[in-house]
């Protein structure tokens, strides 16, 4: 029987291989983040997916109806999980290429616990790479207090000094 990490990065390939069946060649990159990425899943976690695509619809209701199928999709595999006593929900984030390779603060942790299922322009990788840089070059660290995680993004930061990432 397969772990629960894997049952859960398994169904997430399955969504991005949908997601590549109904976007084609404007589907530009997908990765997995949280607790399955990092190895920690259970029984009761979702499945965080950042995924990138060409032309996305612009607004979050008009996004979240174009990706709707997909949904629709995935839903009969969930529902096995679910009757098997999973609380299993794929949390799936949608951006255009342009708004992906702007980060924020969801990718602090993807610099460390990422894991890309797609990426064939490199645009993911390149990103999370270059705020890995610049987050090392600040002295950035993550600290976990319980189950959850800061960041001390520079912890030398003087009264009233501005830094960017």
């Amino acid at each position: 029987m397969a772990s629960t990490d894997q049952t859960l990065r398994e169904l997430a390939a399955v969504y991005v291989d949908l997601a590549r069946q109904a976007f084609g060649e404007r589907l530009r990159g997908a990765l997995i983040f949280g607790s399955v990425a990092r190895g920690e899943a259970h029984r009761g976690s979702d499945i965080d997916i950042l995924l990138v695509a060409r032309g996305l619809a612009p607004g979050r209701m008009a996004r979240a109806r174009e990706v709707d199928a997909i949904d629709e999709l995935i839903e009969p595999r969930l529902k096995v999980l679910r009757d098997a006593g999973w609380h299993v929900e794929i949390n799936a984030i949608w951006r255009t290429p342009e708004e992906a390779a702007t980060p924020t603060p969801l990718y602090f942790d993807m610099t460390e616990d990422a894991l890309i299922l797609f990426d064939p322009d490199g645009l993911l990788g390149r990103t999370l790479a270059a705020l890995r840089e610049r987050m090392t070059a600040l002295g950035a660290r993550r600290e976990r207090i319980g189950a959850a995680r800061i960041w001390h993004l520079k912890p030398d930061l003087a009264w009233g000094e501005d830094f960017e990432l």
